[in-house]
Parts: C-alpha cells; structure tokens; sequence
C-alpha cells in the first residue's frame, strides 16, 4: 500500500488491494473512515457526575500504564494539591461496518 499513497488526494478514506498489491478501489466516502477516536462524551449529561471535581485532560501528567486504555496519572487540583488517578481512554472506531468479501475462482 505504501506505493500508492503519493497518488492519493489526502480526501481518501480508504481503499482496497488485491492479492498482488494492486489498487482495486478508493474510497472518500466519510462513513469508509477506519480512523480511531478518542470519544469525549459530554460531561453535561452524566448527571451522576456533577459533584464530581473537573481536571482538564492537559493537567495529566502519565506516570505509568496501567492497562489497555489506562494510564495512571498526577494532577493538580484547584487547592495546588497533588494527587494521583487512573485515567480510562474511551477509544471508539468511527468505522460503523466492516465488510470484507473473496471471490471463488471459476
């Protein structure tokens, strides 16, 4: 695939190869993207979260990985306090089907 990403508009979203390497279609169709996101939900809707204290994820200094998706971080409060967490990275795929099909040789 390396070969055939100086001939792509940067507008592609993904394309398909055949067994040989060769370029069967390309797609710019947003709904083809395969890129991964951090999901940021609102902090407005969870209603069970508004007592909560807020730190901004810029204010998180890693110290460690905890797991798949975790890191344990060190924040400083509003008081000049340090303290420590562990922080879950919601990661979503904003790829919503993936189709992958062969043909039978005749």
């Amino acid at each position: 695939m390396k070969r055939h990403i100086a001939q792509l508009s940067s507008t592609v979203r993904s394309i398909s190869v055949d067994d040989e390497g060769l370029l069967v279609s390309v797609s710019s169709d947003p709904e083809n993207d395969a890129t991964y996101a951090v999901n940021y939900p609102r902090y407005s809707t969870a209603k069970n979260l508004q007592d909560c204290k807020i730190v901004q994820r810029k204010g998180l200094l890693k110290l460690d990985r905890l797991g798949s998706e975790v890191d344990l971080v060190r924040y400083t409060d509003d008081c000049d306090v340090d303290d420590k967490a562990a922080f879950k990275y919601d990661i979503i795929s904003r790829r919503k089907k993936i189709s992958v099909g062969r043909t039978a040789p005749h």
